[in-house]
C-alpha cells in the first residue's frame, strides 16, 4: 500500500555500510576505550535463521534484570531473568484484540496474521507488558490479557496517502520504545513535508490524560533539503541523564537535542563521528517530491550510501551515551559487494563530551541489535552455531579509562 514502508523489512538490515580504516583495534585515540567484558548466553525461540527486534534489557519493579525480545515468527513477547544461572524464557502471546477474525498464515517462515505491524514493546514488569502496533498502544499482563488500550493516530489503513495526510503516525520498528513515568515518547515519521520549519520529529503521549503531544521541530539540516528516503526522517531519543527531560538524535545531523519532559528546547551539543562528514542533502529544495521513478532510485542510491547518525542510547549505569553510526560506502560500492554494514560506537558522558569512539564490523556482529544492560553495551555476535542449539551470545563492552 505505502511503498516506502514496504521496503522496510528489505532494506533495513542491509542498507547501512561502512567503508573506513583506522586506528589499531578499531579504536579511536582516546584516554577512554570500550572493550569487551563480559559475554552472556540466553535461550533463544524461533528459527535459527531469522532475526528477532525489539531487544532490550530491564529492571524490573522487584530489582531484577531481564532480557525481553520479540520473534520474527510468532506473535508473542519472550523474557528471561539474566540473574538466574540458567535463564528460562518465558512467553507472553499477544492478540489484537481487533483482529481476531484473522486467521494466520505462515509465509516464508513469518506469520502474517493480526499482529503482523507489531512494532515494538516496552516490558514494564512480568505482568505488565506494552506493545505497540498499528497507531495503537495496548497493555497486556502476563497471561497475554488486554488490559488497556490507547490510540495515537488514526488507522494507517484508512488513508489512501500517508503523506498526504496532516496526521503524525508513531514509529517503532527497529527503534527502542521510551517510557518514562506515565509517558511515552515516539519517533514519528517526517518524510516528504512540504516545509521543515516547523514540523515535528517526536510524539509525546501522556497515559493518565490520554493527551498526544507533538514536539521536537526538524533540527538545520533538514529546512536545508531533500534526504533520500523515510529512514533518514525517524528521529529517535534517550532519556536525558538527569530523568526529566529527552535527548533527540537526527540522521543527518552531528549534533543532539535535548528537551525538557514537555517537549520545550533545552540546549544542543555537538557529538560528532571522526569516521565521517555528512554530505549535503539529497537534493537542495526540502520539498522536492522523490516518487517519480527516476527520482527515486537516486534517492534510493543516496540514502542506502551516505554515512549517517542511527541511534541514541543512554547507559544509567555508567551515566554515558552511547551513539551509534551507519557508515555506509561511497556511490560506486553502495551495491557492489559489501551488504551488509560496519557501525561505530560513539561515547559521550552526561555532559556530552566525547570520549570515545569505536568501530565495529558486519562480519562480526549484528546490526539488528544494541541495547544496554548493567553488564555493558549489548551486542550479539553473528555465530549461527549457537542459533542452531536455540541460544543466543551476546557481547557486552565496558567504558574503561586507560
Amino acid at each position: 500500500m505505502f511503498r516506502k514502508y514496504a521496503l522496510f523489512a528489505v532494506l533495513i538490515p542491509f542498507v547501512f555500510s561502512s567503508y573506513h580504516t583506522f586506528a589499531q583495534d578499531n579504536q579511536i585515540e582516546s584516554e577512554w576505550t570500550l572493550l569487551k567484558s563480559d559475554s552472556l548466553v540466553l535461550p533463544f525461540y524461533g528459527n535459527p535463521e531469522h532475526s528477532v527486534h525489539s531487544e532490550r534489557f530491564v529492571i524490573g519493579k522487584d530489582g531484577i534484570e531481564y532480557f525481553t525480545f520479540v520473534p520474527s515468527t510468532e506473535d508473542a513477547v519472550l523474557f528471561c531473568n539474566i540473574n538466574e544461572e540458567n535463564p528460562i524464557l518465558h512467553k507472553v502471546i499477544i492478540q489484537d484484540p481487533d483482529s481476531l477474525d484473522l486467521k494466520f498464515e505462515v509465509v516464508n517462515g513469518y506469520s502474517r496474521g493480526s499482529m503482523n505491524k507489531m512494532e515494538g514493546h516496552f516490558f514494564a514488569s512480568p505482568d505488565s507488558i506494552y506493545v505497540f502496533y498499528s497507531s495503537k498502544l495496548m497493555l497486556y499482563d502476563g497471561s497475554g490479557n488486554l488490559i488497556n488500550r490507547y490510540q495515537l493516530a488514526r488507522n494507517i489503513e484508512t488513508l489512501d496517502s500517508l503523506e498526504k495526510s496532516l496526521e503524525y503516525f508513531p514509529m517503532g520498528k527497529g527503534y527502542h520504545m521510551n517510557k518514562f513515568g506515565d509517558q511515552f515518547y515516539f519517533t514519528t515519521d517526517g518524510s516528504f513535508k512540504s516545509s521543515y520549519d516547523y514540523q515535528p520529529s517526536i510524539i509525546h503521549y501522556n497515559l493518565s490524560t490520554n493527551h498526544k503531544t507533538l514536539i521536537a521541530p526538524f533540527s538545520q539540516p533538514y529546512k536545508e533539503g531533500q534526504w533520500g528516503l523515510w529512514w533518514w526522517y525517524l528521529a529517535n531519543l534517550a532519556p536525558s541523564s538527569d530523568g526529566k527531560g529527552i535527548v533527540v538524535n537526527f540522521p543527518a545531523d552531528p549534533f543532539l537535542y535535548k528537551y525538557d519532559g514537555e517537549g520545550n528546547p533545552q540546549d544542543s551539543f555537538l557529538v560528532k563521528s571522526e569516521l565521517f562528514e555528512v554530505p549535503p542533502p539529497f537534493h537542495p529544495d526540502p520539498s522536492y517530491n522523490i516518487n517519480l521513478p527516476q527520482t527515486y532510485s537516486e534517492a534510493l542510491e543516496f540514502s542506502i550510501s551516505t554515512s549517517s547518525y542511527r541511534e541514541l542510547l543512554y547507559d544509567p549505569y555508567k551515566k554515558v551515551y552511547y551513539r551509534i553510526t551507519f557508515l555506509r560506502p561511497g556511490e560506486l560500492e553502495s551495491f557492489e559487494g559489501r551488504p551488509i554494514p560496519d557501525f561505530s560506537v560513539i561515547v559521550c558522558d552526561e555532559n556530552f563530551e566525547v570520549l570515545t569512539e569505536r568501530k565495529f564490523f558486519s562480519k562480526d556482529y549484528d546490526l539488528s541489535f544494541f541495547a544496554v544492560s548493567s553488564r555493558g553495551f549489548a551486542l550479539t555476535p553473528k555465530q549461527m552455531q549457537y542459533r542452531v542449539n536455540r541460544k543466543m551470545k551476546i557481547d557486552f563492552f565496558t567504558l574503561i579509562q586507560d
